[in-house]
């Protein structure tokens, strides 16, 4: 990673985070990176993660976090959310029925442009 782009993660621990939850939730997830957001000509992934049932007839609840950059705390609910679910699909039998009958769509970060600097970007 280059140092201005070190920099701008540091800026976003959010996105530090989520791809360290994306690397743990592999086996249950498919990720795309749809776009890149330019910050500061560095490129920000925009994640959409999917879990769960994609039949088309499956009921689909859709989390969106990080719309304006200085409401982090829609981001962090998610995050907080993901990892409780990848940990639980471990070991709990519920979440993986849960799952069986759910199509889970997540944008934890919207506007991670926004986010990195710390203001309203959208």
């Amino acid at each position: 990673m280059i140092p201005s782009q070190q920099r701008l993660y540091d800026e976003l621990p959010e996105l530090s985070e989520l791809e360290r939850l994306i690397d743990e939730g592999k086996p249950y997830m498919s990720v795309r990176v749809p776009v890149h957001i330019q910050r500061n000509r560095i490129p920000l992934p925009f994640y959409v993660l999917e879990m769960g049932n994609t039949a088309p007839d499956t009921p689909v609840l859709v989390l969106v976090g990080g719309v304006h950059g200085v409401e982090r705390i829609g981001t962090q609910v998610i995050l907080s959310f993901l990892k409780t679910l990848i940990r639980r699909l471990h070991w709990d039998p519920a979440v993986q029925e849960m799952l069986e009958n759910l199509h889970l769509l997540i944008v934890p970060i919207v506007n991670p442009g926004g986010m990195a600097a710390f203001g309203l970007q959208s």
